[in-house]
């Protein structure tokens, strides 16, 4: 067997340089938490110290990385690597997720991360945000922060470990609630062009989502990676139609019954009389017939289910046509006036059925 070859002492001088730098790190993460005010356990970032009668603190490279240390690797490492946490997002949310790294990804994509200061962070806020787009800038410095603690917890890079205390201490402007309500002389008035445009399907979009109190996506599903646990028997390509109002949903006595999932993943069963419903009852109507199947929203020119962006587009095209303002927009009709309230958020605000 052949002997091991003893460390040279430049190997050892390089190890020991290693160790020096990654406490120096350390001690700097230390000094950091304590000028700002972050408690080390709050972060989950504490570092032991050794006591009396227990083993050696013992300090060991972090393991080997691709990672270069810019921003834009950073992103590229958050939505590659296997135990990102983007990978547990739902489809639509990946793909706002990626709008915004894109984003991030272009404008400054080539800093390094050892050199964000705060300044420097609040200069690329302002620069997000600069022509009123605080809810903009927002989510943009929100998605710095995410990506602070992704490299601090998944890639242990000391320079994010750095950016992530500084992250956390930094409180940027929130953008005033929405408290803009879609009345029903727009409702009336987004149908009527709706129907002029040959867009019957949005007509009766609108319909329900005014009187019932609906997300869009609540009523005309989402197109999902067949890959997704959700079942359907509706699929184009490699996706899958999910979650969308379906005419099998409403029964002879105009009884919609249909699952709602909130914004804490919770399922309710909801049943709505749409008896009472005259905007519904108007557009349905005007139907050649009622189906038993299928998709409630179907796409004139497709024949199938919307996107999502294709259904805000139309929507869009219908609403300036029709002389809404730019201000209110399709969402604005979860806080529709003249219809009942209830405290549930973005929950419909009929009378469930018993």
């Amino acid at each position: 067997m052949e002997k091991e070859s003893a460390p040279t002492f430049a190997s050892l001088e390089e190890e020991e340089a290693a160790l020096r730098a990654r406490l120096d790190k350390i001690a700097q993460f230390k000094t950091l938490a304590r000028e700002l005010g972050v408690s080390l356990e709050a972060t989950g970032l504490a570092v032991g110290r050794p006591v009396l009668g227990s083993p050696p603190l013992t300090i060991t490279a972090p393991a080997a990385s691709s990672f270069d240390g810019t921003l834009g690797d950073l992103i590229r490492c958050y939505r590659s690597n296997e135990q990102s946490p983007f990978h547990k997002l739902k489809y639509a949310v990946q793909n706002n997720y990626v709008g915004m790294l894109n984003k991030i990804a272009a404008d400054f994509g080539a800093h390094r991360i050892a050199d964000l200061s705060s300044d420097r962070v609040m200069q690329l806020y302002n620069q997000w945000a600069e022509g009123g787009k605080i809810s903009m800038g927002h989510a943009l410095a929100a998605k710095l922060r995410l990506l602070a603690g992704f490299g601090t917890t998944v890639l242990h890079d000391d320079d994010c470990t750095l950016f992530y205390a500084r992250m956390r201490a930094m409180r940027f402007p929130v953008a005033e609630k929405r408290l803009v309500a879609m009345t029903a002389e727009h409702a009336e008035a987004l149908r009527a062009k709706a129907h002029e445009l040959g867009w019957g399907s949005i007509a009766l979009a609108q319909a329900i989502q005014f009187e019932l109190r609906l997300r869009q996506a609540q009523v005309i599903g989402e197109w999902v990676p067949m890959s997704d646990p959700a079942p359907s028997a509706i699929t184009w390509g490699n996706e899958k139609w999910i979650r969308g109002l379906k005419w099998s949903d409403l029964d002879d006595k105009l009884i919609l019954r249909f699952p709602v999932i909130d914004k804490r993943k919770r399922r309710k069963d909801m049943e709505i009389d749409l008896s009472s419903k005259m905007m519904v009852l108007e557009e349905m109507d005007k139907l050649p017939s009622i189906p038993s199947t299928g998709p409630m929203i179907i796409c004139e020119a497709t024949g199938r289910p919307y996107s999502n962006n294709e259904f805000r587009r139309k929507w869009r095209i219908a609403a300036t046509k029709a002389g809404i303002p730019d201000n209110v927009r399709n969402a604005d009709s979860v806080r529709a006036e003249g219809v009942q309230a209830t405290k549930e958020e973005d929950q419909p605000t009929f009378s469930v059925v018993k």
